[in-house]
């Protein structure tokens, strides 16, 4: 049975208008619920808050499964919320592992800020992080670069780098793909993530009755609404729900992440939308991001160059395949990522890897 803490979802006021959080249990199965934290919503205080309820959350889960086989999964690395669960797990002999989506100061790095003050705080972060975030007794990683930066002491560790969710995507109706060619990029609009150099390769593109679809919000939003202006075959078609997005990815001719793989922060980060694009049956084109494990490069198409005259003869070259070229390639990755990454498999990888330590 698994029970999860869950710090509120919500910023801390006067960022967002809750000032007050109540507690709240989700239970969304018999071996699983959830319990949102009660929270007076004031910087700082918030922080306190969290740190004395994971404390005594853990000290009683703890208590209560004492001679069991038992173990405390973190899922991220943050000192204010690792620090107490490291207090209780002495206390107890219950080993602390780390779920590690991301590296703490890559995230910070992803949007410009000017706030000085988020800046200080963002620092200060990173340095209390340090005093906690090597010792776990073992640790998930997204990626393998993930294990040489962090895991200092070189504890147990394991590669789960995501995962699907079959259900869903089984459970979704048959869509037929739209007549025309459709490239479409849904995800974190920041021009560090080649959002820019996208837009600027598929203006270079010369194939009739072709558009870019482009999904998500960030730091480049600005400038994609103007180019949609410029030019009718670059879209923005705004932010949709996930459901929608799933749909979406379906109906088109080719998806895209335009990511570049010679920044520093992409070793540590694999990026979610691979297996939700792959899982649609709609071909993928990538960068070749060191992020990715080699296995999943038979059954997606990358770009060899990643300036935007090559990026854009790549995307001509793919969209002039022939349908059942695309389609075949397409269904070749959903059956990789249905038998290999599905929730089930990634989820018994890990209960195996802290149960058999």
């Amino acid at each position: 049975n698994v029970i999860a803490i869950s710090e509120p979802p919500v910023a801390s006021y006067p960022r967002s208008k809750c000032l007050w959080y109540k507690r709240k249990k989700d239970v969304i199965s018999e071996k699983l619920t959830i319990k949102y934290i009660k929270i007076l919503n004031l910087l700082g205080i918030k922080t306190l808050l969290i740190m004395f309820a994971v404390f005594f959350e853990t000290l009683k889960f703890s208590i209560k499964n004492r001679g069991k086989k038992s173990a405390i999964l973190m899922g991220y690395l943050s000192f204010y919320t690792s620090f107490p669960a490291m207090i209780v797990s002495k206390i107890f002999k219950v080993k602390v592992f780390a779920v590690v989506p991301d590296v703490p100061q890559y995230v910070s790095g992803y949007s410009k800020s000017n706030n000085a003050i988020r800046c200080c705080l963002s620092k200060l972060s990173e340095r209390l992080n340090k005093l906690t975030e090597n010792k776990f007794n073992g640790y998930i990683f997204l990626t393998k670069y993930m294990n040489e930066l962090l895991n200092r002491n070189k504890k147990p560790y394991i590669i789960i780098e995501g995962f699907i969710n079959k259900d869903d995507i089984l459970s979704t109706e048959s869509i037929y793909k739209e007549s025309k060619k459709i490239l479409m990029y849904a995800g974190t609009l920041h021009e560090k993530f080649g959002v820019k150099k996208l837009v600027e390769a598929f203006k270079l593109i010369n194939i009739d009755n072709c558009v870019l679809w482009i999904y998500g919000e960030g730091d480049y939003l600005k400038k994609i609404q103007k180019e949609s202006v410029d030019n009718r075959n670059i879209q923005y078609k705004g932010t949709k729900n996930k459901e929608e997005i799933l749909k979406l990815e379906r109906v088109v001719t080719l998806l895209v992440n335009p990511r570049p793989s010679d920044e520093e922060f992409t070793k540590y980060s694999f990026p979610s939308k691979t297996v939700e694009y792959m899982a649609s049956g709609t071909p993928l084109l990538t960068t070749k991001l060191p992020g990715i494990p080699e296995e999943y490069f038979q059954y997606v198409y990358t770009f060899e160059e990643e300036d935007t005259v090559e990026m854009g003869k790549k995307i001509e070259k793919i969209l002039s395949l022939p349908d059942n070229t695309l389609n075949h390639f397409g269904l070749k990755a959903k059956e990789f990522v249905l038998k290999n990454k599905n929730h089930t498999v990634q989820a018994k990888k890990i209960i195996d890897f802290i149960f058999d330590m």
